[in-house]
């Protein structure tokens, strides 16, 4: 058998695109990068990387401790610095492009400092945090031979510019972590970033609905978190060095600091985002959190509560840590209904009646499992 070897094959008429090998055989075909591992379809483990679902709000002002806002599976980590408003914006990568942009995304997560602290103390700290659930980290084979490796991107924009770090934490082995260096070049401009995260043969996940990987971008810190070094191998914890190269969002007012396109694959090369649907990626933010609608009608013939079930539009992650009623219209004879959490599945929604007939109630229901 016979084999060709060439860089690119090219139509002699176009300069457009083309099939392009690199030395290592990775193919790019109309400039677009090819897997190097994985499936084409279901390849980034990140959910909501788009930042299209925010099912909680659009905007939160106020905030100085940690909380998930805005957009959906982004939890900002102020820890005694500063106060922030996060925000699902809109306005960027629209048809007129922002500036860098080279992508198409409508939506993205901002985070805005109100309050600076010019002066972090040793342990105050702000970073953005998302976690990766331990299941879906199969496809790593970390803690084998199998060992995969694979990279993690995505586009940000900040007023700061300079060196940032973006620290990566196996959660459940003792937080071993991988500290990365990027750099934001240019004020106000969106830029792509890339990041290769090693395999890892002495790696531990227990794939199970706790969380596995812990990605932290880091916004600003004191002493606490800086003077160490980044690595690019899997390590020992090192607070020192998870925040080595300091950005310093939040060191004055005004400062922000966005984020779009996240996407973590297999392999050694980044491709384009994979854009899901706004259907898909509502029902796997649902998994963790979800607002939903029920209407019930019952029969009431005597003084005993009434209970009735209301089903999650999807099993959650794990029970929810909480569940509420957020408004309710009550139909017919009324009731004050409250919730008893069953399980991943759903809630108990108890009506103490008040008299005969038949009634019902249209409740708007939140359940949290982060």
């Amino acid at each position: 058998m016979s084999t060709i070897k060439v860089n690119s094959i090219k139509n002699t008429s176009t300069a457009d695109g083309g099939i392009v090998i690199d030395g290592s055989g990775h193919v790019t075909v109309d400039d677009l990068q090819m897997p190097t591992a994985g499936a084409l379809s279901n390849r980034n483990l990140i959910i909501n990387g788009g930042m299209s679902v925010s099912q909680r709000t659009t905007s939160e002002a106020g905030i100085t401790t940690n909380k998930y806002s805005a957009c959906d599976r982004m939890q900002v980590y102020p820890i005694n610095l500063g106060t922030w408003t996060v925000s699902q914006e809109t306005s960027g990568f629209s048809d007129t492009w922002e500036t860098g942009a080279t992508e198409r995304f409508r939506t993205y997560f901002k985070a805005l400092c109100t309050t600076p602290n010019a002066s972090p103390g040793a342990a105050e700290q702000a970073f953005v945090l998302y976690t990766v659930e331990s299941q879906d980290l199969k496809c790593l084979q970390y803690g084998t031979t199998q060992a995969k490796p694979a990279v993690f991107s995505f586009w940000v924009k900040s007023n700061r510019t300079g060196n940032a770090s973006v620290d990566f934490g196996q959660y459940q082995n003792g937080s071993k972590q991988l500290s990365a260096q990027y750099t934001i070049n240019t004020p106000n401009t969106w830029e792509y970033k890339t990041i290769a995260l090693p395999a890892d043969p002495a790696g531990s996940f227990d794939y199970d609905n706790d969380g596995g990987l812990q990605i932290y971008f880091f916004l600003n810190s004191g002493s606490g978190n800086t003077g160490g070094s980044h690595s690019t191998s899997w390590r020992a914890y090192s607070a020192p060095g998870s925040n080595a190269s300091n950005l310093g969002v939040g060191g004055t007012v005004n400062d922000y600091f966005a984020i779009t396109g996240i996407q973590l694959e297999l392999g050694s090369k980044s491709t384009s985002f994979e854009h899901r649907s706004y259907g898909d990626e509502l029902a796997r933010c649902q998994r963790y959190f979800q607002r939903g609608r029920n209407t019930f009608y019952v029969y009431y013939s005597g003084s005993s509560t009434l209970e009735t079930f209301a089903r999650f539009a999807v099993d959650m992650r794990a029970t929810p840590g909480s569940a509420s009623l957020s408004s309710a219209t009550y139909l017919g004879n009324g009731f004050n209904a409250s919730t008893t959490l069953i399980d991943e599945t759903g809630l108990q929604i108890n009506y103490p009646g008040s008299a005969a007939g038949y009634n019902g109630a249209r409740v708007v229901y939140i359940a949290n499992a982060e």
